[in-house]
């Protein structure tokens, strides 16, 4: 096994399709740690999280991609960030879904319960980052954001993606592919590429009985033959910091900051991404103000 979470890469023989694999199960098993989520959210946001990775990983030019299920089910918002380097991050709104409510089981279609994903991509060189919106069908995560390839970016995708848990709750296994059609792609290879793809089992499955993300990309292009692989490690990595923290208390109104100084209470900065908190003396920050 490895001692961290690989995500594999390559492209068919002919170059016409991008093939990717990731194994994230020390990713998931973070998050849901730091979110203390139920077992139905580690799934939901163990899903995103890996689409995430999936979707930077395509990129060379320091893209970063946030994927925002905005549902009107009972787990409410699902938000997941990535970037090329294999970092990612996120949280899902409702961590505690599914504890008070049996009859949703697992399924992360039903928590949602429809609403609309957006998709988000940055690049440092660009002036405004772009975004696509499409409806929720459902709410499956994978079958949504395939979906969204394909209209909005008009990309023929298959991706697969998957969380086993032990019964405890914990995270058994988390893995996911997505193979995309390339400029001069031929019908033929598709087919080949999808059937391929319905012949292989939950990447969960897959990865919890050994298959690791190359022999996973090698059996999406079977028949199909492909080039050099590239791997990069993914995990659960959070930017915030304490000075982010102090720019983001140097909104508040600076009446609420004297308040706050008058009784002897420091502001509270809590990251949505990872649960961290940080707690900053109101002075500072007026001072800050007073030299901006």
């Amino acid at each position: 096994m490895e001692e961290s979470d690989q995500l594999i890469q390559t492209l068919s023989k002919r170059g016409t399709l991008s093939v990717r694999a990731i194994d994230a199960s020390r990713t998931v098993t973070e998050a849901s740690k730091q979110h203390k989520t139920s077992p139905l959210a580690t799934i939901a946001l163990g899903r995103a999280l890996m689409a995430a990775l999936l979707l930077a990983g395509r990129s060379k030019t320091q893209e970063s991609i946030q994927l925002s299920f905005e549902g009107v089910g009972s787990l409410k918002r699902i938000s997941a960030i990535a970037d090329d380097l294999g970092n990612t991050r996120g949280f899902v709104s409702n961590p505690r879904v599914g504890l008070d409510d049996p009859s949703l089981g697992l399924s992360v279609g039903k928590a949602i319960g429809g609403g609309t994903l957006s998709v988000i991509r940055l690049r440092p060189n660009w002036k405004e980052p772009y975004t696509g919106i499409v409806v929720l069908e459902s709410g499956e995560i994978a079958e949504d954001i395939a979906r969204y390839l394909l209209e909005s970016e008009q990309i023929p995708s298959v991706i697969a993606l998957g969380v086993h848990l032990h019964r405890n709750g914990e995270v058994a296994s988390a893995a996911g592919f997505l193979a995309q059609a390339l400029p001069g792609f031929e019908d033929d290879e598709i087919q080949t590429l999808e059937a391929n793809a319905s012949q292989m089992h939950n990447p969960s499955q897959l990865s919890e009985q050994g298959m690791s993300p190359y022999e996973m990309c090698k059996r999406l292009l079977q028949g199909l033959n492909h080039r050099d692989f590239h791997h990069k490690k993914v995990q659960f990595h959070c930017n915030c910091s304490l000075e982010r923290a102090k720019i983001g208390a140097s909104l508040l109104p600076k009446s609420e900051l004297i308040e706050m100084v008058e009784i002897g209470e420091n502001v509270e900065i809590r990251c949505e991404f990872c649960t961290s908190t940080f707690s900053i003396d109101p002075r500072e920050i007026i001072r800050r103000k007073r030299i901006g």
